[in-house]
């Protein structure tokens, strides 16, 4: 595993994240997070990159694709 300043090429599997990320809140916090919801589009991840004062990183694996949590993470 490498963690690397996040790239464009990166967004698919940012966003993937994201989904997971808020299906984890969703399935705890109902009454403030909706199903399969997201925080940011792909182009408002294109811009978030692009800004300097806001660095983004990812882990990513020997291939390069974006690492997500393990599925069987539990918060409670």
């Amino acid at each position: 595993m490498t963690i690397r300043k996040a790239e464009e090429k990166d967004i698919p599997g940012i966003g993937r994240l994201l989904l997971q990320v808020n299906q984890i809140h969703a399935d705890h916090r109902p009454d403030l997070f909706k199903d399969g919801g997201i925080k940011y589009t792909a182009e408002d991840l294109k811009d978030l990159l692009k800004e300097e004062t806001r660095p983004v990183y990812v882990a990513v694996d020997e291939a390069e694709q974006v690492l997500r949590s393990n599925e069987n993470v539990r918060f409670d």
